[in-house]
């Protein structure tokens, strides 16, 4: 593990960013000001010691508590520019590079501000970022003490469960008409490192629209219902039950919050945690006691 961290450590003396372009961090001031463009990259610069050199964020940025009181500059599909230039940023962070942000760029570009990225594709891709923005923002050591922490837990996760029997599992996302999550590479890492695998993972986007026939000719192993609230939770389970899905009908269902499951921040590791251990009781090991 040290050995790991010491290699990427040197790796970042280059610092290129997730753009792939080299980003100028030495022309950026000793101590960093930054607007973060969505809610993971706000926890992952907290995760890193400098959440507060984060000028201005979006709405949708509420954890940890202290990010409720920086300020906003949009809601992530609009920006407010002149507000977002009047924080005088040394750089702003994007998750990808969507319609908004794309805006934004000639924007930054003469006004001489950096665009970086940040989009993990994996678990192991969290910590990383975590160091990245040590490194960006001058807090390094914290930094590197949480990203090493997460890091082993990752790996406890993948040793824990590699020998398991693998599950099929479904993603409801508490809508209707029924959207799912199909190739997303970070939500099928997370559930790879469970020993399971989303029986959606082929498809050809991050969110297909799929019919109730389809679902349960699939006959997943397990549901994982994404939702924030006790009541929709129920309320899912009572449609999944009503249409007869065998994992529903088997009590092979379990809730996790919107926010922990999809923000590839560090409370993903909380997340892929709880639905590992959740996960494993749909195995048959486990519901015959031999697990």
């Amino acid at each position: 593990m040290q050995k790991f961290f010491g290699l990427f450590r040197l790796r970042l003396l280059l610092l290129v960013g997730a753009t792939g372009l080299l980003l100028p961090w030495a022309a950026i001031a000793a101590s960093p000001q930054a607007v973060t463009l969505a809610p993971h990259i706000t926890e992952l610069i907290f995760a890193a010691g400098a959440g507060g050199q984060i000028k201005a964020t979006v709405q949708s940025s509420d954890y940890p508590p202290e990010a409720k009181n920086i300020a906003r500059v949009g809601d992530g599909v609009r920006i407010n520019t002149e507000i977002l230039l009047s924080m005088r940023p040394d750089i702003v962070i994007a998750w990808q590079d969507m319609q908004a942000v794309q805006g934004l760029r000639p924007v930054l570009n003469a006004a001489g501000i950096p665009l970086d990225f940040s989009t993990p594709r994996s678990l192991d891709e969290i910590p990383q970022e975590i160091l990245r923005f040590g490194e960006m923002f001058h807090t390094l050591p914290h930094a590197e003490r949480n990203a090493r922490a997460l890091q082993l837990r990752i790996n406890a996760l993948r040793d824990k469960y590699a020998q398991r029997s693998l599950l099929r599992v479904y993603i409801d996302l508490g809508s209707e008409p029924l959207y799912t999550i199909g190739n997303d590479p970070l939500m099928n890492h997370v559930l790879a490192i469970c020993r399971s695998v989303n029986v959606y993972a082929s498809a050809a986007v991050a969110a297909p629209l799929v019919s109730l026939e389809h679902v349960l000719l699939q006959q997943p192993d397990a549901l994982i219902i994404a939702s924030p609230s006790k009541q929709l939770t129920m309320s899912r389970l009572k449609y999944w039950k009503g249409a007869s899905l065998s994992a529903a009908r088997r009590h092979h269902a379990y809730a996790i919050h919107p926010d922990l499951l999809f923000r590839p921040g560090p409370r993903l590791i909380d997340a892929a945690e709880s639905l590992c251990r959740e996960l494993d009781q749909a195995r048959p090991q486990y519901i015959s006691g031999t697990n």
